[in-house]
């Protein structure tokens, strides 16, 4: 994860520890869940901090095994910043939690293909890495061209390079 403390975070992970049973813990994280919805409903414009703390939050969820019902356009929104770290959360909720079968698959495939024509190499990076990792075969064909391109591009970094390779591979199996 990238630099940077999330304390409410911490402190969520903390309280699920310390539950005694599974209704307390069930009983925690639908406080939780129901407060991450009324912050993405009453105030649209979450600076990146908080968003990123919500997402980490849900991800958490995800991974003790419960379902959710938001999150899931404002992690979209992740991708689309500037900043590394938001981008980054972004791409780790969309990996771990959304299904390849989504409607909102089409802007994540869009976001994919404006990091890979990016200038930034470590937005090309993560976009590589998320291709690679989670390669299918509407990806294969959306992405290859451009996975190629950056991988003979004289203007490409050599870890992204590296990564292109590895991805093309991937994506020559799918």
């Amino acid at each position: 994860m990238p630099k940077g403390n999330i304390h409410g975070l911490s402190l969520f992970i903390s309280d699920i520890r310390n539950c005694k049973c599974k209704e307390a813990e069930i009983m925690r994280i639908n406080k939780e869940l129901a407060n991450i919805r009324s912050q993405f409903r009453k105030d649209s414009m979450l600076n990146g901090y908080k968003k990123k703390k919500y997402i980490c939050k849900l991800i958490f969820i995800f991974l003790l095994g419960y379902d959710f019902d938001c999150g899931y356009e404002e992690s979209i929104n992740l991708l689309y910043s500037s900043k590394f770290s938001e981008k980054y959360i972004g791409y780790v909720f969309i990996s771990v939690v959304m299904n390849e079968k989504s409607n909102l698959m089409k802007l994540v495939l869009k976001s994919v293909e404006n990091d890979l024509n990016s200038f930034n190499s470590e937005h090309q990076n993560l976009a590589v890495k998320y291709v690679a990792n989670m390669a299918n075969v509407e990806m294969a064909e959306t992405l290859s061209g451009l996975i190629l391109r950056l991988l003979f591009s004289r203007d490409t970094t050599n870890s992204v390079k590296q990564s292109a390779v590895l991805c093309a591979l991937r994506l020559f199996k799918a």
